[in-house]
């Protein structure tokens, strides 16, 4: 299918010569890349502008983030970090996925399913278990008591964590 949509952090300073950090960011339900984005303290500016690591910092759309990087969702982030490869020198060795709320799940899922793409994990409010609200409209958000929250068979990211051994995480 055709490349999702994706944004670009680029810093100002000058290429190293062994290619730029990179950090993919998986946005929120309902967030997208460019949410992150507000003034020179944000998240793109913070991580890529430090002098001793210009980093990329890539903001996914991911066809969704409510699809909690199953299928898809979860190969567009791979089709995008791709498709940056093509057009800038990346340092293999500086690879970051990061995410917040039901980004920081995918994160998490992605990074301890394939820790050794990943060097390190930046993880943001997330889940450890991938909800869905099959045949509900936001009940589950106005009932006392939260009874329409099934979760996905085989979502639970705890069961993973022992593939996370040498990676450090931020959470």
């Amino acid at each position: 299918s055709r490349l999702q949509r994706y944004l670009v952090y680029v810093p100002q300073a000058t290429p190293p010569p062994e290619g730029y950090a990179t950090l993919l960011w998986l946005g929120g339900y309902a967030i997208n890349a460019a949410d992150v984005v507000a003034g020179e303290s944000d998240l793109y500016h913070a991580v890529g502008e430090r002098p001793e690591n210009p980093t990329l910092v890539v903001g996914t759309d991911a066809r969704g983030a409510d699809q909690w990087a199953y299928g898809q969702s979860g190969a567009s982030n791979f089709e995008t970090w791709a498709d940056l490869a093509r057009r800038f020198k990346l340092d293999p060795t500086k690879t970051a996925l990061g995410g917040f709320s039901s980004g920081a799940y995918s994160a998490n899922k992605l990074t301890l399913t394939f820790p050794d793409v990943f060097g390190k994990a930046f993880i943001c409010d997330g889940l450890d278990v991938a909800p869905s609200f099959p045949t509900q409209n936001g009940v589950a958000d106005v009932t006392p008591v939260d009874t329409t929250t099934v979760h996905e068979p085989g979502s639970r990211v705890s069961d993973l964590l022992p593939s996370r051994r040498n990676q450090p995480v931020m959470e």
